[in-house]
């Protein structure tokens, strides 16, 4: 298990993520001591050791340290794409002490939580809010019991506004959302984001003040309220689409748009989906063969994604 921190920075060199400029901000940030009291993390997509190394390399560079903390892959939701050769990779890294600890990010706990025992990872940050619930209970449970470290992503990713009329306004009152991540004894951090003051108010807020059943209620008619349109990325409907539409990370994008407000970051992601998959348009079918188990308006979403972003 990593460390308790008492800062947790996760940062990036990966282009989709401002091309280095936020691990470049935050040597200047960290310079003075202040590196001492964070625990410091960053991540690669690499697919192979060549471009894991080269990454890793970047990232010390730009932070200006010879070690980070935690070193991820990125988006690793089938166990495929966490291949031996990126795990001896880790390893070496570590061997190397240009890494102290070593684990993955997903989307899909259910997929990944087997290959990350296995190969006895140290963290995962997985995607979890109060829209999922429970539906990750299990994998969290089977993770923490071999000691892995859990981090919780995307756990405002319901609560924000977004792009009318496509779903509700933001939820009033946010805090609620983060409160219910961190009563999971499970979750070690929570990444919430902190883009201004009152963001940083909220989130010290959170590490003291226990959920309550005001909050609950509130969380509640906000999960029906967004229903709808809001994907839980159980992945349950994967592989449904006959023409081959990958709709989890459809739907996963177009919230980046709805739920995030950040259009330009949810357009560069859809356009880096395959050309053959982004060529394919829902509106064509006369009937959607998906069926979502959490009442998501599924061929609705896709056009929308397709017309939108495409």
């Amino acid at each position: 298990m990593f460390p308790a921190p008492w800062i947790w920075a996760l940062t990036s060199s990966i282009p989709l993520y401002s091309g280095g400029n936020s691990e470049r901000l935050l040597a200047q940030g960290l310079k003075g001591g202040l590196c001492q009291k964070v625990v410091l993390a960053s991540k690669t997509p690499a697919s192979d050791r060549k471009t894991f190394f080269a990454d890793l390399e970047s990232s010390l560079k730009n932070l200006e340290t010879d070690h980070v903390d935690i070193w991820l892959l990125h988006a690793k939701d089938k166990p495929a794409a966490a291949p031996d050769e990126l795990i001896e990779a880790g390893a070496e890294a570590r061997k190397q002490g240009k890494i102290r600890f070593f684990g993955l990010s997903t989307h899909d706990i259910d997929a990944m939580v087997d290959r990350a025992v296995q190969t006895k990872l140290d963290v995962v940050i997985i995607s979890y809010s109060f829209a999922m619930g429970a539906s990750r209970d299990a994998a969290i449970a089977k993770a923490q019991a071999a000691g892995i470290g859990l981090v919780a992503m995307k756990v405002m990713a319901a609560t924000g506004g977004g792009m009318p009329p496509a779903r509700p306004a933001r939820l009033k009152n946010p805090l609620a959302a983060l409160k219910w991540v961190l009563k999971n004894p499970s979750i070690t951090v929570a990444i919430p984001g902190t883009r201004d003051a009152d963001m940083l108010e909220m989130n010290l807020r959170a590490l003291t003040e226990k959920i309550t059943p005001e909050d609950e209620k509130s969380l509640s008619a906000r999960n029906e309220e967004i229903r709808p349109y809001y994907c839980r990325m159980c992945y349950r409907c994967t592989g449904q689409c006959p023409k081959g539409v990958p709709v989890p990370d459809q739907l996963r994008i177009l919230a980046y748009a709805d739920f995030y407000n950040d259009f330009p970051f949810a357009r560069t992601n859809f356009q880096r989906l395959p050309e053959e998959v982004r060529a394919i348009r829902c509106q064509d079918c006369a009937t959607c063969a998906v069926r979502c188990p959490n009442g998501v308006r599924v061929a609705e979403r896709l056009i929308r994604a397709q017309e939108m972003l495409g």
